[in-house]
């Protein structure tokens, strides 16, 4: 009897625990299998981060590629922007110096204009001053006058002194009228006619220059006119292509109304006055030698007569 109780309460005992144990046994596997739905979902987790991770890799690789790109594209951009910078200076820059040179060429022909308009005055007054500085034909006619009163005197001196006995009476009523005025008188005439021909020959040799300076700034401005001319036709092609057609038309700048020349010799009234002073000069100098021979003279007839 007992030992079937013992044997019962011992079968209970281990129904009881067999029922714990597949109780814990379904426990466990509802846990396993739950653990296995998870590991499942992490897995697949996994494959989707892997997967996500994989394209954001070739994703990644791509912007870096676009990025290099985009990077060397902007670096070209840059060095295209500073050249372009740089045209647009140096564009600039020769739009400056053109309108410059422009200013410039339009100013070399005004002062040019104004530099011929000075000297054609100048020469002008040179001309006059040579005019007014000249002797005259009627001066020049009343010095030779005298001049050949002078030689008169000196000739009938001459004679007197040829013959001894009158020289003897005369002598000392002509003590008083010594021969050394006249002399002095035309020493004066013939130093103020040498002045008068240096001072025309400087103011010739001054009007000379002046027209020889007229003449090289009529050439350079004849000259600068065209380059003038051409770099305004450059310039108004350059920045409005439209007026180009009708400044082509215009008429050549070369064609300017030019003064007429100084010409020294042109003049009848100075080239006569020359041509007396001329005259007068070679007869002053003439009697001057006449003059002093006539003293050897003179001694040679008295010896002659004492002989």
């Amino acid at each position: 009897m007992m030992t079937a109780r013992e044997y019962e309460k011992a079968q209970k005992k281990l129904e009881e625990k067999l029922r714990e144990t597949s109780q814990q046994l379904t426990n466990l596997a509802m846990e396993n299998t739950n653990l296995n739905k998870a590991l499942r979902a992490k897995e697949k987790l996994i494959e989707d981060l892997n997967r996500h991770k994989s394209r954001a890799d070739a994703e990644f690789s791509a912007l870096m590629a676009r990025l290099d790109s985009t990077e060397k594209e902007n670096a070209f951009l840059r060095y295209e922007f500073h050249m372009l910078e740089k045209e647009l200076e140096i564009r600039s820059e020769e739009m400056e110096y053109n309108r410059r040179s422009a200013e410039e060429s339009h100013k070399q022909p005004l002062e040019s204009v104004r530099k011929i308009t000075k000297l054609e005055q100048e020469c002008q007054r040179l001309h006059l001053l040579m005019r007014k500085r000249l002797p005259g034909p009627t001066a020049l006619l009343n010095m030779k006058s005298e001049v050949q009163m002078l030689g008169r005197d000196q000739t009938e001196m001459r004679r007197r002194k040829l013959n001894p006995t009158r020289d003897m009476i005369v002598r000392d009523a002509n003590k008083g009228n010594s021969p050394e005025i006249p002399n002095k008188k035309m020493r004066l005439m013939i130093e103020q006619l040498h002045d008068l021909e240096e001072e025309n020959k400087t103011l010739k040799e001054i009007l000379i220059r002046k027209n020889s300076e007229l003449l090289s700034s009529r050439t350079t401005h004849s000259q600068t006119l065209p380059d003038c001319h051409r770099l305004v036709l450059s310039w108004t092609a350059f920045q409005r292509p439209e007026i180009y057609g009708a400044s082509c038309m215009q008429s050549n700048p070369n064609d300017i109304s030019r003064s007429s020349r100084f010409d020294i010799g042109s003049d009848d009234g100075i080239s006569s006055s020359e041509s007396w002073a001329s005259a007068l000069i070679s007869e002053l100098e003439h009697f001057k030698n006449e003059r002093l021979k006539s003293p050897k003279e003179c001694r040679e007839v008295e010896v002659q007569t004492l002989a």
